[in-house]
């Protein structure tokens, strides 16, 4: 693409990214983040929350978690998803039940993706009070 004159924008970034998360490939995701700041798409939210699902599902979750910090506007449903889903993969219920609390104080809804990933963290941690909480709050929109 490069090599044609063409440079990437913020949609072929984040699509790539999804490729590096999906094989754990750091090392490339890594280059992307970097190009990423070099052309100032590092605050744009489609490769932000690419960024923290690469890093994520790299194990990287305290890079995951820097950038999701560093962003500032995170009004943004997916974003929150990604992180709870990234602290709940990485075997960190309790902080994926605290990113869930913060996303509900900061008024973003939670959706059909962030339910899977919050049960999951309330059952690693013995939650299960929270986790009836979360499940009498979806159930009827969802199942």
């Amino acid at each position: 693409m490069q090599f044609e004159g063409q440079k990437p924008n913020q949609y072929t970034l984040g699509s790539v990214l999804r490729v590096c998360s999906n094989f754990a490939l750091l090392l490339g995701g890594e280059q992307i983040h970097g190009y990423a700041v070099k052309t100032q798409f590092d605050l744009d939210i489609y490769v932000v929350t690419g960024l923290v699902d690469m890093y994520a599902k790299c194990k990287c979750i305290l890079e995951a978690e820097h950038l999701f910090e560093m962003m500032p506007n995170r009004k943004n449903h997916v974003l929150w998803t990604t992180m709870v889903t990234g602290y709940s993969q990485n075997g960190n219920g309790h902080r994926a039940i605290e990113c869930f609390r913060d996303m509900r104080a900061e008024g973003i809804e939670s959706n059909q993706f962030t339910f899977p990933s919050i049960l999951t963290a309330c059952a690693s941690v013995s939650a299960r009070g929270f986790g009836a909480q979360v499940h009498r709050l979806h159930s009827p929109e969802w199942i």
